[in-house]
């Protein structure tokens, strides 16, 4: 897509996006905002897994396994337990809507984000989010390691058991001799092994069992201390000062995609619109590119006669681009006709016409401007021109032709009520060669005109001009199949041209004309080529 497209889209269709941004600001107004409306503390708990944990995947993982526990700490069901350590009127949906959990960059340590519109309460929430969940963690570690432990401390008692019973064998074999001491004759108690060699044997295993199931306890106890790493790093602290909830920068950027969704509306809207919108789409629509443009200046929205008078503006520069577009285009030495009608009423094919035969004029050319719309007559009217009729040229009947401000320039009106059905187009345009080095014929419309269908192919050439806005592309389309066939002495221009202010361009009363004889007769050359 073009730029100069989009710029001309949006020039147009300016009001598509003022609508957008008025949403926009609308949508942004609506947006609850304010500073200081809400306090935000913070809980940090490291959730480490150690290489004994008892999910070994996991422990290779560290990041997969904190995301697991914050899945942990998402649950309704932790939810509910901090709402009942919290008591009322905290519920398990309270408490889990002020909070977020979200992993610290590069690190192991899970954020407890309580977020409400009081500092002690969301200092409340994150603090008990992080006690519940290391309590839940060592209740379900212990879970796992409970049964194992059920299992050594029975055998454990079992063996103490045995190793009671044991030991009451041994010490009632060891009585005599125990009664003996104190006596005169003392009896040395003997050695267990001898004493009673099957419970010095029972005592000896025993107590090796004894050591080994202490043992296995111990390091039950030991994994179950090591298997995972979690501790409260940062207790959440009472916040001070609020978060806020400073929508500036939101509301800033509701404004901005709604005024790019009123870019993309506008340019579409002009993509897909009926009207054409810019030179390149009048381009497209003939396949010949645009030769000149006509810009808007104030001083022709007193009447296109303006463009008689104009001598220093950007307008002329695009007449004198168009003379030289005329100039280099001619295959013909001598006198020259040419055509200027619009592709539709109001395109500014008057304004052009008045416009062009001037910089002739100035240039020393002589140059007869006529009024060949006899629907509108808008020259006529613009230029106070005598009426005369076409079909008097062809009859080689000499018209009175008017005088204007430049010595080189006299014109030629008509009047709605001369008809031009039956003209003979290279009757008029061999009769108007000898008067003049350049004749000019305001054709009007070109597909209403009458005129512009009879010397169509008899002109040397033809300036069609376009307006800026409003023509549609049907009706581009219409007038590149017409003229066709005459598309090599086509040329298109683009005109941004005002309407009239004080004058409506319709004929005023015609004065009577001043006698111009014709200028004499000059040999007309045609190029070979």
């Amino acid at each position: 897509m073009e730029l100069q497209f989009i710029n001309n889209a949006l020039r147009k269709r300016w009001w598509i996006l003022a609508l957008f941004v008025v949403a926009g600001v609308v949508l942004a107004s609506r947006i609850g905002g304010g500073v200081g409306t809400e306090y935000t503390s913070t809980s940090l708990v490291l959730v480490q897994p150690s290489v004994e944990s008892v999910s070994p995947s996991l422990a290779n993982q560290p990041d997969r396994y904190v995301q697991s526990q914050i899945s942990v700490l998402e649950s309704t069901g932790l939810a509910e337990r901090v709402a009942t350590r919290l008591g009322d009127p905290e519920t398990a949906l309270t408490v889990r809507r002020s909070t977020e959990f979200t992993q610290r960059e590069d690190s192991d340590i899970v954020e407890v984000v309580a977020t409400t519109s009081n500092a002690e309460r969301s200092q409340r929430i994150a603090q008990a989010y992080a006690d519940v969940y290391l309590i839940d963690l060592g209740a379900r570690t212990d879970a796992v390691f409970q049964p194992e432990r059920d299992r050594l401390q029975a055998e454990l008692a079992a063996v103490e058991a045995e190793l009671v019973e044991v030991n009451n064998d041994l010490q009632r074999a060891a009585a005599p001799y125990l009664a003996t001491l104190g006596t005169e004759t003392p009896v040395a108690v003997p050695d267990i092994r001898v004493l009673d060699p099957d419970a010095a044997t029972r005592q000896s295993l025993l107590l090796s069992d004894l050591a080994r199931i202490e043992g296995q306890l111990d390091a039950v106890e030991l994994t179950a201390s090591q298997a995972v790493q979690t501790e409260l790093v940062q207790q959440a602290q009472l916040p001070t000062e609020p978060e806020g909830t400073n929508t500036s920068l939101m509301r800033i950027a509701v404004v901005f995609i709604m005024s790019m969704l009123g870019v993309v509306a506008a340019l579409l809207a002009a993509r897909f619109s009926p009207t054409v919108i810019d030179a390149s789409d009048i381009e497209r629509e003939l396949q010949q590119p645009i030769e000149a443009n006509l810009p808007r200046i104030k001083s022709l929205a007193y009447g296109p006669e303006a463009a008689l008078r104009e001598t220093s503006s950007s307008f002329t520069a695009g007449l004198d681009r168009l003379v030289g577009r005329l100039e280099l285009a001619s295959t013909v030495v001598g006198a020259r006709v040419i055509l200027v009608g619009g592709s539709r009423e109001g395109a500014g094919s008057t304004t052009a016409a008045i416009g062009l035969a001037a910089r002739f004029a100035r240039r020393g050319n002589r140059t007869v401007l006529i009024d060949g719309d006899d629907q509108h007559a808008a020259l006529t009217g613009a230029l106070d021109a005598p009426a005369g009729s076409l079909s008097d040229v062809a009859a080689e009947i000499p018209p009175q032709l008017g005088a204007t401000d430049l010595p080189n320039l006299i014109t030629l009106g008509t009047s709605p009520s001369i008809s031009t059905r039956r003209l003979d187009g290279d009757a008029v345009v061999a009769a108007l060669r000898p008067v003049a080095d350049v004749v000019i014929i305001d054709v009007g419309p070109v597909l209403e005109s009458m005129t512009a269908a009879a010397l169509a192919r008899a002109a040397d050439q033809i300036v069609l001009v376009l307006p800026e806005s409003g023509q549609r592309h049907d009706g581009v389309a219409q007038v590149a199949r017409v003229f066709d066939s005459v598309r090599e002495r086509l040329i298109p221009v683009v005109a941004d041209v005002p309407r009239a202010r004080g004058k409506n361009n319709r004929p005023t009363t015609v004065p009577d004309a001043a006698v111009i004889e014709p200028m004499p007769e000059r040999e007309v050359y045609e190029d070979a080529a």
